[in-house]
């Protein structure tokens, strides 16, 4: 695969789980964490998403189990559950502007 076609999958790949609801976020997350990459920049970008888009995977997971009550023995720290959520959001902007850096550099 040459360099541009990796970057171009990974870009691809961000997008859809950029795009897609909080709720089902947790599928393309897996799949960008499973797909290996070769190129230091794509390398990056999966990097800054992965552990980005983790964090905020599982924030949401834990706000839907605090919603539905699933975890009665444990009650819910909203308050941490937001900080985690704002933690994400460092590593999501980083993941952003790696995209972008990719598509201008492969002019994707």
């Amino acid at each position: 695969m040459t360099e541009r076609a990796e970057a171009e999958r990974f870009v691809r790949m961000v997008e859809v789980l950029r795009e897609a609801d909080n709720e089902v976020k947790s599928d393309p997350l897996a799949a960008l964490e499973a797909t290996s990459c070769t190129v230091k920049a794509v390398c990056e970008l999966k990097r800054v998403c992965t552990r980005g888009y983790r964090r905020h995977v599982d924030a949401v997971a834990e706000l839907q189990r605090a919603r539905t009550g699933l975890d009665r023995l444990h009650p819910p720290d909203l308050e941490a559950i937001k900080r985690r959520l704002s933690a994400a959001q460092p590593d999501i902007e980083a993941c952003t502007n790696a995209e972008g850096a990719l598509r201008r550099r492969y002019d994707l």
